[in-house]
């Protein structure tokens, strides 16, 4: 896997949308563990885009406490794995508000 994604890391730098980015996997913390650290790369990438509106989009995110780059908001799929909400809209839609996610 780690290797998959620091060849998607050079490809990403050969295109030269962003900041070059180290695409050497790293040890995760302490553990025996190695990983790509990809919140660099979405970093790169985010820091790297010009138009407005999402410039705007981002700077609404800022009010999160983890910031617009802690976790940029995606599906509720990212975060709840529970048939009961995924498949009932209205459920989907209520926790996807309260997590600050899309539906």
């Amino acid at each position: 896997m780690c290797a998959a994604a620091s060849h998607l890391t050079e490809a990403t730098n050969r295109l030269g949308l962003a900041e070059f980015v180290d695409p050497a996997p790293r040890r995760f913390h302490t553990r025996d563990i190695q990983v790509l650290g990809a919140e660099r790369l979405t970093r790169a990438l985010t820091e790297a885009i010009s138009d407005p509106r999402l410039r705007a989009l981002l700077a609404r995110l800022e009010h999160r406490p983890d910031g617009p780059l802690g976790h940029l908001p995606g599906g509720i799929d990212q975060a709840v794995d529970s048939v009961e909400i995924l498949t009932q809209p209205g459920r989907r839609r209520d926790y996807a508000l309260l997590l600050g996610l899309q539906a």
